[in-house]
């Protein structure tokens, strides 16, 4: 893993992955309506993807510790999902400093242009993620 990661080995369950694909779905539905503000809606698909990497760091069994949570989910599910997912993990890094500014910064600095496209990529990755899972730890799926 990426150094200065912390993982630390701990078991999950079938109840704590469907506990978090239920969030990851929320987010989901919650980036969708269509009267919510733009930064709203980009900090709730925000939160199905990281809702999704933490479903795919759980389920190798490992637990990011300490600070920068999200930014170390992030990194350790696009490394364990491989190169092909390189890239994605960049943008949804960059979405997560986006939603980490419009939440505690300066509100308005979300468009609906990226809004659409965050909502786009977040749910294909969701759809990914719980197909890896499936196919790599089917022990868990509920």
């Amino acid at each position: 893993m990426t150094q200065g990661m912390r993982l630390v080995p701990q078991p999950t369950s079938p109840d704590e992955i469907a506990g978090i694909l239920g969030t990851v779905d929320r987010f989901m539905a919650d980036a969708r309506i269509e009267g919510l503000s733009a930064d709203g809606r980009f900090a709730h698909a925000y939160g199905a993807v990281l809702g999704s990497a933490t479903i795919i760091v759980r389920s190798e069994g490992l637990r990011v510790t300490g600070p920068e949570h999200h930014k170390k989910t992030l990194s350790a599910a696009g490394e364990i999902l491989g190169e092909a997912y390189r890239d994605r993990m960049r943008y949804f890094d960059r979405c997560r400093v986006k939603r980490n500014n419009v939440t505690y910064d300066t509100a308005g600095m979300i468009s609906e242009t990226e809004v659409c496209e965050l909502l786009d990529r977040a749910e294909e990755f969701c759809r990914d993620a719980w197909d890896w899972v499936r196919a790599n730890h089917p022990e868990i799926v509920g």
